[in-house]
């Protein structure tokens, strides 16, 4: 009778072993059905069943990590056309407009000025452009040159430029828009009138087979070390120091969406030269993951 008491027992408990980790993962799964992509276990053990709430585990927060990320590239599409229609002018007559004046300039012998309202419908009709998101780097840096030769036109003398870019680099495809608004920066924060010649430096180059480092450079005032620390705690740390014009807003919405588009992939940074000024580095993957090219 005892021994078939203790039977009884071991029957039970071995089938207590059993079921209790599987009505934990049956729950969970029903969870998942319901759009919750969270586990609320920690571990179900080291046996078959256990590398199975593992695997399941894994499987959930990478479903997770593809739907956030993919809601935060329609988010930021829909975001980008509603600021254009909010502020866009019929881009055809703007075009023809610079058109009729620029051969009114050519006309009257005014090259300088021809080559100036070039850059800008350079400028303005990449900018306008809402068909592509994802663009050659060739394509960004036509778009920057353009910017920059307006604010040579601008400064004259007082202002250079310098792009030191390997070959290869221009091939890969990047996010639209990532180095006009660092260089933009650059005058707004950085140049003043103690500068008495400014210069900006950008380069790119591969930093290993697989990775390519970006680097904006000026010899502007640069920030102090106390103003340095709020740009990293607002990129890095999402901590805003509540000023309205700080120097960090177009910095942070290029970190933000470089960490979209790469998957977290992408690193920034942000540091005061020894010789003064400011850099502004990008590392990002030479190839962008396929499903973000694809949407």
């Amino acid at each position: 009778m005892a021994t078939l008491v203790f039977a009884l027992l071991g029957t039970m408990f071995v089938s207590f072993k059993l079921t209790a980790p599987i009505k934990v993962l049956i729950g969970n799964m029903k969870k998942v059905e319901k759009g919750e992509f969270k586990a609320d276990f920690e571990s179900l053990g080291t046996d078959e069943i256990g590398m199975l709430g593992r695997h399941f585990k894994l499987m959930i927060a990478k479903i997770d990590e593809l739907i956030e990320s993919e809601y935060k590239l329609e988010i930021e599409n829909k975001a980008s056309q509603l600021r254009v229609l909010q502020s866009q002018i019929n881009p055809h007559f703007l075009y023809n407009a610079f058109q009729s004046i620029g051969t009114l300039a050519l006309k009257l012998n005014a090259v300088p000025v021809y080559s100036l309202l070039t850059s800008l419908s350079t400028i303005m009709r990449y900018s306008m452009n809402m068909k592509d998101d994802i663009v050659p780097f060739a394509s960004e840096l036509n778009h920057v040159k353009s910017y920059l030769s307006l604010q040579k036109q601008r400064f004259d003398e007082q202002f250079e430029f310098e792009l030191n870019i390997e070959e290869k680099v221009k091939e890969i495809h990047v996010p639209k828009m990532i180095l006009q608004p660092i260089v933009e920066n650059c005058f707004k924060h950085g140049f003043d009138q103690h500068v008495e010649k400014a210069w900006i430096q950008i380069e790119a180059f591969y930093e290993n087979d697989n990775r390519v480092q970006i680097n904006v450079k000026d010899n502007g005032m640069g920030p102090s070390e106390e103003q340095l620390e709020k740009i990293r705690q607002e990129l890095f740390q999402g901590i805003s120091k509540g000023d309205e014009q700080r120097e960090e807003i177009g910095l942070k919405n290029i970190y933000d969406r470089l960490r979209i588009y790469y998957h977290n992939q992408a690193n920034m940074s942000v540091n005061r030269n020894e010789e003064g000024g400011f850099t502004v580095t990008i590392q990002i993957p030479k190839v962008m993951p396929k499903e973000v090219e694809h949407s």
